[in-house]
């Protein structure tokens, strides 16, 4: 027998083969998973293998013989093989039954590896190989979650991944990195004195913040968000350029309001989704739960959204409601997904160029294409142009650019 490793992108991918397994993929699951599987011919040899039954019956056989195998993952492999064997009626799980489901995980999740024997190199069907990859020239990596934060005295911190627990304190408020985010904490006692942080992302970085008051927020690539250190007065707001995500806490006496130029979003407790970048045609601001009133310059009236409405404020101050908008596209990037549906050139490149942080160059005519489906952020960029380049038009990398041609 001879160790394996596990196919590409764990551990996301556990949940979308449980998923997929137990016949409850939804549409940007789906999405994902078919990207996935187009990466490489292990990962779907992988996901064959774990849909026959008689062959994951005979892996579970030989994963029951791993060394490396706990006590307690082999009763469990055991019992999953005695159950298979015996063709007894198991409990129905939509379309397939829950025996797959755990079998698969199983053999996922319990040592950490992935047994093939010779038999399985010597069938016809594809089974799991180190894929050989071509070096591409000039590849850009994916972005990164990174920040910078500007306390109230001007000094700035590197914000990343890493966390090291408390790092500062602006007034009776200490600030914490943790899991990854950076998270506020009051104290008992609170500060008479207002003091404003600012969190910025350049391209290819992106930041989760959670505020004093419990609010979540996720930054977006080439980004800012401008808060006090802790709410005071009657209300809680807040300023952001670029693009965030926001899950407010809920505070019936305190209005939670987002500021953009001349466009004021309100809310007591909600999740919404602000695009407000200077490149885009449109600020669109789309919710997802709760209720918003939005106001801007031009118009006299509040406009009141509800869940999966959109509205669209455009660069003279109008707004145009959208009743029925894409969600899951909306909010992508916040899974770490582009999801595209329609979308023309000029729209994806300027995704990619924030996220990657790289320039475009059109040479000749801009191509008049359109673009569907959903990619993993996780990857190069090499490997969404060639994902792009199968719909039209000719994308290549150099030295941090994207070359379009038609």
């Amino acid at each position: 027998m001879e160790q394996q490793d596990l196919p590409d992108g764990l551990p996301e991918k556990v949940r979308l083969i449980e998923l997929y397994l137990s016949d409850e993929l939804s549409p940007a699951d789906r999405g994902a998973l078919d990207v996935w599987l187009g990466e490489s011919p292990r990962n779907r040899a992988f996901l064959e293998n774990l849909s026959n039954r008689d062959r994951l019956l005979e892996m579970l056989k030989e994963y029951e013989q791993a060394k490396a195998m706990t006590a307690e993952a082999k009763a469990t492999v055991h019992e999953l093989i005695s159950r298979g064997d015996q063709e007894t009626p198991v409990r129905p799980m939509k379309n397939r039954n829950w025996y797959w489901v755990a079998a698969a995980a199983m053999l996922i999740l319990a040592a950490g590896l992935y047994i093939w024997s010779n038999k399985y190199k010597k069938d016809t069907t594809p089974v799991v190989v180190q894929e050989k990859k071509e070096a591409v020239p000039h590849d850009v990596a994916p972005g990164s979650y990174k920040a910078r934060l500007t306390l109230a005295d001007g000094s700035t911190v590197i914000l990343d991944s890493a966390a090291t627990g408390t790092f500062a304190r602006q007034g009776n408020t200490r600030l914490v990195k943790q899991e990854g985010k950076l998270v506020y904490q009051k104290g008992k006692t609170t500060s008479k004195e207002v003091l404003y942080n600012t969190l910025n992302t350049s391209r290819g970085e992106m930041y989760p913040v959670t505020l004093s008051d419990g609010t979540k927020v996720w930054l977006n690539s080439a980004s800012s968000i401008h808060y006090p250190v802790t709410f005071t007065g009657k209300e809680r707001r807040v300023e952001i350029t670029g693009e965030a995500y926001f899950e407010v806490a809920k505070d019936a006496t305190k209005p939670f309001i987002v500021v953009y130029k001349s466009m004021e979003v309100r809310v007591l407790g909600t999740h919404f989704n602000i695009n407000a970048y200077n490149d885009d045609p449109q600020v669109k601001t789309t919710l997802l739960e709760g209720s918003i009133q939005i106001t801007s310059s031009a118009n006299s009236q509040p406009t009141i959204l509800k869940p999966g409405e959109q509205a669209q404020l455009s660069e003279k101050g109008s707004i145009r409601v959208v009743e029925d908008s894409d969600l899951d596209k909306e909010i992508a990037w916040k899974n770490r997904l582009f999801i595209f549906n329609g979308d023309d050139v000029a729209n994806v490149m300027n995704r990619l160029s924030r996220w990657y942080d790289v320039d475009v160059v059109y040479k000749g005519a801009v191509p008049n294409l359109q673009f569907y489906g959903i990619m993993n952020m996780d990857q190069p960029a090499s490997s969404v142009l060639k994902l792009l380049q199968m719909k039209g038009g000719h994308f290549q990398i150099n030295d941090k650019k994207i070359i379009v041609t038609p």
